[in-house]
């Protein structure tokens, strides 16, 4: 069962002494469809209170050439460094390429219907060779099926075209936090385990 979930099972025992196992299971921050949901039905935020982007690092893929423009100025001007691809192939090879030099993305905004390599079968890859990375889905359909399609594939979070400004910086910076976190917890743990 653990192997099925991409996970590991270790055993260590001794006699006389007792039995130690390990599991270790690939996890996302966000799990399921009810808390993507949640991420995008928050109030929108205004004025001196809207969330704010600053240096997140952030992976749009869109081949929209409008999209791009509206999606990446909306992201620069709350702060955010925004790299934009066209297709999912695309951002798996950016993602690569980051993570060849040590800066990973804090996140990737992907549009579901794209040329080449389409944001599902993209999503699929990243959520499986980068469990970390967030990935929110951008998508002009808006059923509640395709939704569920999204976060099947691997998305944390869900927006619809057209895109609400307010809530597309509210989800990235939700999508930040949890990176974030995650982060340094992550570094505590290594702090401990370190002789």
């Amino acid at each position: 069962m653990v192997e099925l979930q991409g996970g590991t099972l270790r055993v260590e025992s001794s006699i006389g002494k007792g039995s130690v196992f390990t599991c270790i299971l690939p996890t996302r921050i966000v799990d399921d469809a009810p808390r993507a949901a949640a991420l995008t039905s928050k109030p929108p935020t205004t004025g001196a209170t809207a969330a704010r982007l600053d240096g997140y690092e952030i992976l749009l893929a869109e081949d929209g050439p409008d999209n791009q423009r509206l999606i990446s100025h909306v992201l620069r001007k709350a702060g955010a460094v925004v790299q934009v691809v066209e297709n999912g192939q695309e951002a798996i090879d950016a993602i690569v390429a980051r993570e060849d030099q040590s800066a990973p993305f804090d996140m990737v905004l992907m549009d579901m219907q794209m040329p080449v390599r389409d944001g599902y079968s993209a999503t699929k890859e990243i959520s499986q060779r980068w469990p970390e990375l967030h990935v929110a889905a951008i998508t002009a359909h808006a059923m509640s099926t395709d939704r569920e399609a999204c976060i099947n594939a691997g998305c944390c979070a869900y927006l619809s075209k057209p895109i609400d400004r307010a809530a597309l910086i509210a989800t990235c910076a939700e999508l930040g936090n949890h990176a974030q976190a995650l982060s340094t917890v992550r570094e505590e743990c290594a702090a401990e385990a370190a002789p």
